[in-house]
């Protein structure tokens, strides 16, 4: 960012010393950052109008007043909200970052400018914007820094603050500055640069400042003037991602009879340092692999797709082996560290509005049965709320990216999201139903999973401590306030009074290790029992619940012990507006629910049977749908893509799968643009 017209500091090397500092508190993009208006804000705006306009800047008495009427009430109010953002990210974002409390007097705007902006790009994961923000020079600096390192970026309300949405605001802001006749030249510059951006982003997602606009040609590549005008070759595309993403180590060669080294990513290395052999390549993977193993993928132009993923060789002359046998076939590799799929960690790939991953498993997991698909936002928000990081994939939704995150940090950038594939393709502009049981909600547990999303829709649910067999605990939820708890055991798929259930502590651990099935358990903050109950569907299409319920706890009544009671009309009430918010969200559903006197809370949440299972991949209304059943494999879709292209009028598929809308068969239909959806046998 040092050459970026907006910013002229005068001491760029002095910057950087005090940068690395940080190198000391926060681990880089784990940290939080808010971005306040001190000087100016709208209280500025509305101080000038009245009184500011009427005096001379440059006098004691403009400076006093601006001081005294903007100013010093907006560092008490930011104060007073960073200090609840404190308590508030204190889960998600260790470290909170308030640039109002730095002061080095030496350094002008474009100095601080700068040094903020590298502190945002280098250890920022998400940047907090308080309201007014779009009037501040600095303010907006930074959103444009947050938007350009793909960090994300939230409103006071932390809600998502999308670049468009901010560059509308500060469009806006301009617009009310020159009304006034407030010199807004740096905010007009930064409007400027951030829509200069945004364009070019629309046209290729990867263009930013650290990408060349074609790939460097690695070591014995022959470039030629044509090489921009063709499709990417799969090495290619890895080597674009290792310029601005986190990537495996790897290594490319050509088939060719000497396997010709095409790019490499190695630790200790330089980018696309050229080794003496390809055997010194996989020595250096296999050196600097963590599990002392590394996979091999295989391609040719034109088909990038389809050939098997080879995982985890320990041995140089096994991996020659493969690579001769792929070369022989005019086939290009990619041999790439292996990162442990049984971490605890999951695989996938995003596109469009939707996520699908699973554990155990790479990213082609969406070619099985059992991936978890959702909604992207609400993807990535239960991926935070589960592993304590927000996964990166802020990526255009024109393109389809494999990825996989992990516990432990790995990759070129030693981070825990690691992209494999990324290209550009037809993306689904549906929004996938949510559903379950999936890998995902088997590994966690059902009756986490059901509350995970409850939680990520907004639903109120009590605080929330699950203890899994395979990663390391975590909260969600909201406190309740009782400091009581109940201790739920969590089988792997719903089995309704099969498990205990606990008012107060027991040993988790010791459940866990009773009860094989049983996948999780949770410490759930009590709700204070006003009435407890449960519901499920109460007409065919799902909309209006059927609500039982006792006074008090519902223990004895889940478990057939207790016979339902007359419920209050507020309750009722109360259960049915809780409902029919998750039901627009969610479909028909059953939920176990504790009213407390004033809102219902929701202690289990499952979906209902009532509801379909069919998804869109590419929309559209054909004269007719063929059926194809996914057993029969990728070449045999492509061969009935190729007969149904010729039909008229027009022909459909349906998939007859339990795969993802994401895999390689939705993708081979979007790709064709022939209407097609996903039917579960």
């Amino acid at each position: 960012m040092s050459d970026n017209p907006l910013n002229k500091p005068r001491d760029i090397g002095g910057i950087e010393n005090i940068i690395e500092l940080f190198n000391c508190i926060v681990d880089e993009k784990n940290a939080a950052y808010v971005s306040a208006p001190i000087t100016t804000g709208r209280r500025f705006l509305a101080w000038f109008k009245e009184r500011g306009c009427t005096l001379d800047p440059e006098s004691p008495q403009y400076k006093n007043e601006h001081f005294q009427d903007v100013i010093q009430p907006n560092k008490e109010e930011v104060k007073t909200k960073i200090a609840n953002l404190r308590r508030g990210l204190a889960t998600s974002a260790p470290f909170l970052i308030d640039p109002t409390v730095f002061n080095w007097p030496e350094w002008n705007q474009d100095d601080y400018r700068y040094f903020w902006g590298r502190v945002i790009e280098r250890y920022i994961k998400r940047v907090v914007f308080i309201d007014g923000w779009q009037y501040s020079s600095g303010c907006t600096f930074e959103f444009f820094a947050a938007v350009r390192t793909h960090t994300q970026t939230l409103n006071e309300q932390q809600t998502p603050l999308d670049a468009n949405a901010g560059l509308q605001l500060i469009k806006k802001a301009i617009d009310d500055y020159n009304n006034c006749s407030i010199p807004s030249g740096y905010l007009q510059r930064v409007a400027t640069e951030l829509e200069n951006w945004l364009l070019e982003t629309l046209q290729d997602p990867l263009k930013i400042e650290r990408l060349p606009d074609k790939p460097s040609p690695g070591p014995n590549m022959n470039e030629t003037g044509a090489a921009a005008a063709r499709e990417f070759l799969k090495d290619e595309t890895v080597e674009r991602l290792a310029m601005i993403g986190n990537v495996a180590q790897f290594a490319s060669f050509a088939p060719d009879q000497n396997l010709s080294q095409r790019f490499s990513r190695v630790a200790g290395f330089q980018p696309n340092h050229s080794f003496a052999s390809p055997q010194k390549a996989i020595e250096s993977l296999l050196a600097n692999s963590p599990e002392g193993t590394v996979n091999v993928r295989s391609f040719l132009p034109g088909k990038q797709k389809g050939e098997p993923l080879l995982y985890g060789i320990d041995n140089v002359e096994k991996v020659m082996d493969i690579l001769r046998q792929k070369a022989a076939e005019n086939k290009y590799t990619i041999v790439n560290e292996t990162i442990d799929i049984n971490d605890g960690g999951v695989s996938g790939v995003a596109i469009g509005h939707v996520l699908e991953f699973s554990p155990a498993d790479t990213p082609k997991c969406v070619d099985k049965p059992g991936v978890c698909r959702l909604p992207r936002d609400i993807g990535l928000n239960l991926l935070e709320k589960v592993y304590g990081f927000r996964p990166i994939l802020n990526f255009h939704f024109s393109y389809r990216v494999e990825f996989s995150i992990h516990p432990k940090k790995r990759g070129i950038r030693h981070g825990h999201t690691i992209t494999w594939e990324m290209e550009e393709v037809n993306a689904p502009s549906n929004v996938p139903e949510i559903q379950w049981p999936n890998n995902f909600s088997r590994m966690l547990g059902d009756k986490v999973y059901g509350l995970l999303i409850a939680d990520c829709l907004g639903l109120p649910v009590p605080q929330t401590t699950v203890i899994t067999r395979h990663i390391a605990p975590f909260t969600f939820g909201i406190k309740t306030g009782t400091s009581e708890t109940w201790l739920r055991t969590c089988p792997a798929v719903r089995a309704p009074g099969q498990f205990p259930t606990y008012f107060g502590w027991r040993d988790p651990f010791e459940l866990i290790a009773q009860q094989p099935l049983i996948a999780s358990v949770l410490a759930q903050e009590a709700v204070h029992p006003e009435y407890s109950g449960s519901l499920v569907p109460g007409q065919p299409d799902g909309t209006e619940p059927l609500i039982e319920g006792v006074r008090g706890m519902g223990d004895a009544f889940m478990v057939g012990e207790a016979s339902p009671q007359e419920l209050p009309g507020e309750v009722t009430k109360a259960v049915r507006e809780l409902y029919g918010a998750a039901f627009h969200l969610l479909g028909p559903l059953e939920i176990e629910w504790v009213y407390d006197g004033k809102k219902v809370w929701v202690v289990q949440l499952h979906k209902s049977r009532v509801s379909s299972s069919a998804e869109v991949i590419y929309p559209g209304e054909p004269g007719a749908f063929v059926r194809f059943n996914v057993g029969d494999g990728l070449e045999a879709l492509r061969e009935l893509v190729a007969e149904t292209k010729t039909q008229t009028p027009g022909i459909g598929i349906v998939l007859v799968g339990d795969i993802g809308i994401t895999s390689h068969f939705g993708d081979i239909l979007r790709k064709a643009e022939i209407p097609s959806r996903v039917e579960k046998p």
